[in-house]
């Protein structure tokens, strides 16, 4: 598996292993559109290629959700990444809708950004 499916594989056992999850429901009530969700830590850019920000809440349903945006890193060591970061450093790989109050599991939320990927 090439591109940015095969970078987001790789990405996905880190965001397990260094529980990514835990991080982002900590963060996404209280946090500001743009912050940075996972991983908080910038040293790793270069070597995982991607990174979720926090994006709009909204309400749906009665419900209030949130956006999370995965986006590539410019300098991130994985070519598809790369470029796909170096012509637009804000350009979204998968946007995903969560509910604030009843976050999906890991396993919802990783396999809700694999199926909106393009690429």
């Amino acid at each position: 598996m090439s591109g940015v499916l095969g970078a987001f594989k790789i990405w996905s056992k880190v965001f397990m292993e260094k529980k990514g999850f835990q991080t982002i429901v900590n963060c996404m009530k209280d946090g500001k559109p743009g912050d940075r969700a996972w991983p908080k830590d910038k040293s790793k850019d270069k070597a995982i290629g991607m990174r979720i920000d926090l994006g709009d809440t909204f309400m749906e349903g009665g419900r209030t959700k949130r956006n999370l945006v995965l986006q590539a890193n410019k300098d991130a060591d994985h070519v598809s990444l790369k470029k796909k970061a170096q012509k637009d450093s804000h350009a979204k790989l998968a946007v995903v809708a969560i509910d604030i109050e009843s976050p999906p599991t890991q396993d919802q939320l990783l396999q809700a950004f694999k199926s909106r990927i393009d690429g």
